[in-house]
């Protein structure tokens, strides 16, 4: 059994047994690591509940890959707030603007009184950017499994028939087309990679 493990880099941490009885004591329970130069200590931790000891494995001086988040700064721009923006500028009194002597200073004006708008209205925000983990979801899949969610939710409150074969053949094409999307992705990084 160890040597089966070994050819798949699995290494057993209990070297006692785990498991007592009136007539045997057998290490079934275990705890495997892929990687036995990690410093580590296991002991069993008998409860009186089973037959079977529970065991406490811990891992010493173990170094975690936190990936830092990346953020980026963007503006919700849309409909609604493009409105709220020329609704605003619609308001604003333009005098110093229209009535000035001094060109600069007719620019300064205006180019303040837009940008306090503008900023006001469009809002700068950070969003956290997490690289996408699925590379293959396309934004056809994304559109598709919100529908295929919409079409759940309206047979959830029909019980329709028709509605239920609809949203069963729906669900079997897209469920296709992922299939087709991520054997088309991983195939091609196969075709590409240097490392065969």
């Amino acid at each position: 059994m160890d040597s089966l493990l070994a050819s798949y880099n699995l290494f057993s941490t209990a070297d006692f047994q785990t498991r007592i009885t009136n007539h045997s004591s057998i290490v079934i329970d275990n705890i495997f690591l892929n990687n036995i130069t990690t410093d580590f200590s296991i002991q069993s931790r008998p409860n009186g509940l089973s037959d079977h000891d529970p065991l406490l494995l811990m891992l010493n001086n173990i170094q975690l890959h936190i990936p830092t988040a990346q953020y980026t700064n963007s503006r919700l721009i849309n409909e609604c707030t493009l409105s709220e923006f020329q609704f605003k500028l619609s308001y604003e009194s333009w005098d110093s603007v229209f009535n000035g002597e001094d060109v600069d200073t007719i620019f300064n004006e205006f180019i303040n009184t837009y940008l306090r708008v503008f900023h006001h209205s469009f809002p700068c925000k950070r969003f956290s950017s997490n690289q996408n983990t699925k590379p293959w979801i396309s934004r056809g899949i994304i559109v598709s499994s919100q529908h295929k969610r919409d079409l759940y939710m309206l047979f959830r409150v029909t019980k329709d028939t028709k509605l239920m074969n609809y949203y069963k053949k729906y669900t079997k094409i897209l469920s296709d087309v992922v299939k087709m999307a991520k054997f088309k992705y991983y195939n091609q990084l196969l075709q590409n990679s240097n490392n065969k």
